[in-house]
């Protein structure tokens, strides 16, 4: 069955054209809410067209014949993933174009293959971004409670909203969770942060345990402090109070510089 994938538009959401995917045998799969990346082929897509378009735009030309000129460039350009043009692709033969070339003998990959080749690279394409976003796997169960990421409207707003939603299902990165006051919301996992109940019990042993380690060490300052007095009054007899540390004395020498004969006599006459 063939699938089409789209974002939440009204269009895109209207049972007409619902029914009508459906008489066809085309299943129709909705991207996850507010997020973008879900149907990443056409945004790129999308991205270099509005280039164009704003190029046209600013050089005052015809926006028209100038989508025109990028979408035959584009089908006719060999595709990274395939290796072939995309318009050859779709035609299933060589698309005829001014340049003089010489045409070899077409030989397009079976469906399978690309089909193989697409799902390699978009792997590929994954881990590296996964990698350098430093990505984690967010586990979450339904009943969790969640707290929700949520427009910033002014400085004083914070990131999360304080209403804690419950999770009721997750699908690889799509996630529906229900708000307090009934209301559905998918979102992709990376809007959520899961809420950590507090255990009491432990930060009570832990009480415990540093009251305890406090009262040890109390008892071990006073069993030191008391030796150290029976320690100084049993020496205070054999020690003499009124003598002072003696320390070496440094030896003074004349430096090299006044080792001459006129400085050595004038020296000696001023000591």
């Amino acid at each position: 069955m063939d699938e089409v994938v789209c974002d939440n538009g009204p269009a895109f959401r209207d049972e007409h054209f619902k029914e009508f995917l459906a008489s066809n045998g085309i299943k129709l799969r909705h991207t996850t809410p507010l997020w973008p990346q879900a149907n990443g082929e056409v945004e790129r897509q999308n991205r270099s067209v509005l280039r164009r378009l704003r190029i046209a735009q600013a050089l005052k030309l015809d926006w028209k014949k100038e989508l025109q000129i990028y979408l035959s460039a584009y089908r006719t350009t060999p595709h990274s993933t395939t290796g072939v043009p995309p318009g050859e692709v779709f035609r299933g033969r060589k698309i005829k174009t001014k340049i003089p070339e010489i045409r070899p003998e077409l030989h397009l990959l079976c469906d399978e293959q690309m089909t193989d080749d697409d799902r390699y690279k978009k792997h590929a394409y994954k881990q590296y971004a996964d990698k350098k976003r430093h990505a984690k796997e967010l586990d979450l169960q339904p009943g969790d409670k969640v707290l929700m990421r949520q427009r910033k409207e002014n400085k004083l707003s914070t990131p999360f909203s304080p209403n804690e939603h419950t999770v009721l299902w997750k699908s690889g990165n799509l996630v529906a969770v229900q708000s307090p006051e009934g209301k559905v919301v998918k979102r992709n996992s990376s809007y959520f942060k899961p809420i950590k109940n507090r255990d009491t019990n432990r930060f009570t042993k832990e009480n415990e345990n540093e009251k305890f380690f406090e009262n040890e060490n109390e008892k071990f300052l006073e069993n030191e402090n008391g030796n150290e007095t029976l320690e100084m009054t049993s020496n205070k007899g054999n020690q003499d109070l009124t003598c002072d540390p003696v320390r070496p004395q440094r030896e003074r020498r004349l430096p090299p510089k006044y080792n001459d004969f006129l400085l050595s006599l004038i020296i000696d006459s001023i000591n």
